[in-house]
């Protein structure tokens, strides 16, 4: 089984108070506001987890060229506010791109040597912020990832990539036959030699399971 696996699906959107169930091994950015919150304001013995907290600040940063970014969470958790170019503005005031970091990184600063599934991980993000991203996973953390992708930026990178086409893969439990690719631990174990793997699949639809 995988035990240090996560899943970060292609819709993703940083809410709080959620009832919505998912597996555990999901990260979506329901509820990521209370998470933060606490890293933000550890408690006494817990100072490790504000180390987390400034891990994901500083991917930010690094990821949109701003060295005197800022995340913060307010006490009523409503919202995550970013102190950019002086400007402090709740997060919902700048572009969806940043929301999509803020998810992202976090999942970086949080799980480390980890299997990371990620499916779009473009979605918002212009081309030049995608080849940003995809260099600093390579290059700044310890996991091994799968990617689900449409776009030609994630295909051209060349650094230890494995790359894999899918049209589609029938799924027999749902109707609508969505695209899937899906693997068992022993195709896992071929492909863990390379830091990144990606598929690029032509329906729109599109979803990385890794069935153990």
């Amino acid at each position: 089984s995988f035990e240090k696996l996560i899943y970060i699906p292609h819709f993703r959107e940083i809410h709080e108070g959620s009832t919505k169930v998912i597996d555990e091994k999901t990260l979506d950015g329901q509820n990521i506001i209370s998470d933060l919150f606490k890293m933000q304001n550890p408690r006494v013995g817990n100072e490790n987890e504000r180390q987390t907290f400034d891990e994901i600040q500083e991917f930010v940063r690094e990821l949109i060229g701003d060295a005197n970014l800022k995340v913060e969470v307010p006490h009523d958790k409503e919202t995550l506010l970013i102190e950019m170019q002086g400007n402090r503005l709740p997060l919902q005031s700048f572009g969806t791109g940043i929301h999509e970091l803020v998810i992202l990184c976090s999942a970086l600063a949080i799980y480390k040597n980890y299997t990371v599934c990620i499916e779009e991980p473009e979605l918002h993000l212009h081309p030049d912020l995608q080849r940003k991203f995809l260099k600093f996973i390579h290059d700044n953390t310890q996991n091994t990832y799968f990617i689900t992708t449409h776009s030609n930026v994630f295909l051209d990178f060349d650094k230890n990539v494995n790359k894999v086409h899918v049209d589609i893969i029938r799924n027999d439990f749902a109707a609508a036959t969505p695209s899937y690719v899906v693997m068992d631990e022993d195709q896992l174990n071929m492909k863990i030699d390379c830091t990144i793997t990606v598929y690029l699949h032509a329906a729109s639809a599109g979803k990385l399971l890794l069935r153990s």
